[in-house]
């Protein structure tokens, strides 16, 4: 099997056709999910097909997963309810001796009022059905499958306790939960943590207890889905990898104006930058903010949460803890070269 993405600027789509990897004939399937990615799916061909419809759509979930399509740049956008990839139509697949095809195409559709644009997510990456923005902040969240194993479904009461406390945000409970969700020496990395101990990047249960408290004062609602959830348990240690979404309600323009001048004066007056580039800095922070609003005034961010777990008696205990975004282009973080200026 040989995976390629490349470039492609408009939906459509190809009939098999005949290649070869080597010495072997092939049979390439091109699969056109759309922009801003072509997928070309390389099978050998054999005396009887080497997949039936259903281990073809399988696969093609794992591309989608494989490939990240950028809901931001394709939106607002269509989600296909056999698939969950970004779609206008899908033909059945076409089966044969040695030949086999399913065409997806892009296309827009009218985003409901009040739904961010880069939030038109399916259920839990590539569930069956399609699902709006309203739909998945209604949607009930931390239902276990009932395929968990007895291990994995102890793991999971963790995992949803520790929604559960993020989705309640009661401070008078915050000490509980932590003594009772975490090991002694938990380490917890943020979405700004940059270097080990400073902010974001903290070790202890003393350290968590401050970070949660920002959390659940300061950020937005923290939805986790546990359906899809990467989950693994070997003796008395466990991880899980899940998708979550932040959203926040920022209606305050002129809150965010005065912080936006705020910032762009203290660029104006670094020492340590030349002219141009604290013209630079400022022009690159305005327009964030102004381009950020003009897509709608509530954020809907997407979340990476993995977590490390160690069994404690009947109990399994948090041990670390990492959020993270999704990051394409230039980051927000670098390091610099250049020393600054006397």
């Amino acid at each position: 099997l040989r995976y390629e993405h490349t470039p492609f600027p408009t939906a459509s789509a190809k009939a098999p056709s005949s290649s070869t990897l080597g010495d072997t004939d092939c049979t390439v399937y091109q699969v056109d999910v759309g922009q801003p990615v072509r997928a070309e799916i390389t099978l050998w061909t054999a005396d009887h097909p080497l997949w039936d419809g259903s281990q073809l759509d399988s696969l093609m979930h794992a591309l989608h997963g494989v490939m990240y399509v950028q809901f931001g740049d394709a939106a607002p956008a269509h989600l296909s309810t056999a698939s969950g990839m970004l779609v206008k139509s899908e033909t059945t697949i076409h089966k044969g001796p040695s030949s086999q095809r399913t065409i997806r195409q892009l296309a827009s559709i009218d985003v409901a009022e009040g739904a961010p644009q880069n939030a038109m997510l399916d259920e839990s990456f590539f569930q069956k059905q399609a699902i709006t923005h309203d739909e998945l902040m209604a949607r009930r969240v931390g239902a276990p499958p009932s395929a968990y194993t007895e291990d994995e479904a102890a793991v999971m009461k963790t995992v949803t306790r520790f929604q559960q406390g993020y989705l309640k945000r009661n401070i008078e409970d915050l000490h509980e939960w932590v003594e009772a969700l975490f090991t002694e020496d938990v380490c917890v990395l943020g979405t700004d943590g940059a270097f080990p101990g400073t902010h974001e990047w903290r070790r202890g249960r003393a350290a968590a207890h401050e970070m949660f408290e920002r959390d659940w004062r300061h950020w937005g609602d923290l939805r986790m889905y546990s359906d899809e959830a990467l989950l693994s348990v070997a003796g008395n240690a466990a991880w899980i990898v899940l998708f979550a979404t932040v959203t926040v309600d920022r209606g305050d323009r002129e809150a965010s104006r005065s912080r936006c001048l705020q910032r762009l004066s203290q660029y104006a007056s670094n020492n340590h930058w030349a002219p141009q580039r604290a013209l630079y800095e400022c022009l690159a922070d305005a327009a964030n903010v102004l381009v950020q609003y003009e897509r709608g005034e509530r954020f809907v961010w997407p979340v990476r949460i993995a977590l490390g777990l160690t069994r404690a008696g009947d109990a399994w205990r948090i041990h670390f803890v990492d959020f993270s975004h999704p990051a394409r282009g230039f980051r927000t973080w670098r390091l610099h070269e250049e020393a600054p200026s006397a």
